[in-house]
């Protein structure tokens, strides 16, 4: 991508805008953390454009007007041009969504909001899962039932091998997922795993039967399997309703994540991918 079509609308996003988050040493900053973390050892003008480009390709997500499933346009000089989700763009994103949590005093208004968890998570605000429509249609993405050792911490998560340590934090990846946070809005929820990944696209997939048995199962149940086994007569009037509220309140969460996707659904039907229409794909 890099040294393909994508060469020049990475020259394009690469380019400093209004409202940079970069020139204040943040870049010299993002560089040190990820060496301390035992990461990348790219020369400093590498981590400026990848932290340059996320930000750019942040702004062209966020305020695309229609869906950003995989691809989204940018504009420059001699047009519009399309950019696609793959590991070189992702990676960006990351670097600068990384960089948006750790320096406090980002020029941009309309930057995300990203907080950074004690677990080193970041959690990214993404209302109308534009972030998350993105990344989520990397030809590389992942999930725990495409390999044979279930990598993946969560049902819903999706994960992005890198063939070195390129992510922040010293990753050599990045998991994500569409979750909510503890006031219920929609965020997207990002960690940096820095162990090697076994990818389905580079190994046998080992499992064929249990994934497939998990998929027709999950088109025919509501995915909750509730245990007859457990036996509530000894628990107090105050645990059980302890255990009431928790029960209705994940009820809720599901209800709104699962209304999220229909959302994503709803947009797709009438979507267009653009590097299609303009002949890039």
């Amino acid at each position: 991508y890099t040294q393909g079509e994508g060469k020049s609308v990475l020259s394009t996003l690469s380019v400093p805008k209004e409202n940079s988050i970069v020139g204040r040493g943040v870049e010299v900053r993002a560089m040190q953390r990820a060496r301390e973390e035992g990461g990348t050892t790219q020369p400093l003008l590498e981590v400026r454009r990848q932290i340059v480009t996320g930000e750019n390709l942040s702004r062209a997500i966020l305020s695309s007007k229609e869906g950003t499933f995989g691809a989204v346009v940018v504009q420059d000089e001699s047009g519009k041009l399309p950019v696609t989700a793959n590991l070189t763009t992702a990676r960006s994103l990351a670097w600068y969504l990384d960089t948006l949590a750790q320096e406090s005093e980002h020029v941009d208004p309309n930057a995300p909001k990203v907080q950074r968890g004690e677990d080193g998570a970041l959690m990214v605000s993404d209302p109308d899962g534009k972030l998350y429509g993105f990344l989520m249609h990397v030809p590389t993405a992942y999930t725990s039932s495409m390999t044979s050792e279930g990598q993946s911490p969560t049902p819903g998560g999706l994960r992005l091998d890198d063939y070195h340590n390129g992510f922040p934090q010293g990753g050599r990846g990045m998991q994500f997922e569409r979750t909510l946070d503890k006031d219920g809005n929609f965020v997207v929820r990002i960690t940096f795993p820095k162990e090697q990944g076994k990818p389905a696209v580079f190994t046998p997939l080992g499992n064929e039967r249990q994934a497939l048995m998990r998929m027709y199962e999950a088109m025919h149940t509501s995915g909750q399997v509730l245990s007859g086994n457990t036996d509530y007569s000894d628990w107090t009037r105050e645990r059980l309703e302890a255990r009431r509220d928790f029960l209705i309140d994940e009820l809720e969460r599901q209800t709104k994540l699962m209304s999220g996707d229909q959302d994503q659904i709803t947009q797709l039907e009438d979507w267009q991918n653009p590097a299609f229409l303009t002949g890039r794909a």
